[in-house]
């Protein structure tokens, strides 16, 4: 069965943070084997995502949470 990018997109999406940024790595360490990589594209992807971004932020979909929290958790998680 063949998926449509589109819904790889959706799919990924609606995973949880940690495993968001698991896949965004290997998708990222994929490209390592790419001869050649577009920077315009990749610019304009990541403008597209921080764009994303700003929308649930304002539109109140996400939680924001302040990063000495965030950075807090990670050290007493490696504890």
């Amino acid at each position: 069965m063949t998926i449509g990018t589109g819904t790889v997109e959706e799919l990924a999406l609606d995973l949880d943070p940690e495993r968001r940024a698991r896949l965004a790595g290997l998708l990222i360490e994929s490209l390592d084997d790419a001869e050649s990589v577009d920077e315009v594209e990749i610019e304009r992807l990541w403008l597209r995502e921080a764009e994303h971004r700003c929308r649930q932020i304002d539109a109140g979909e996400v939680e924001l949470i302040p990063a000495q929290d965030v950075l807090d958790g990670l050290r007493n998680r490696s504890r």
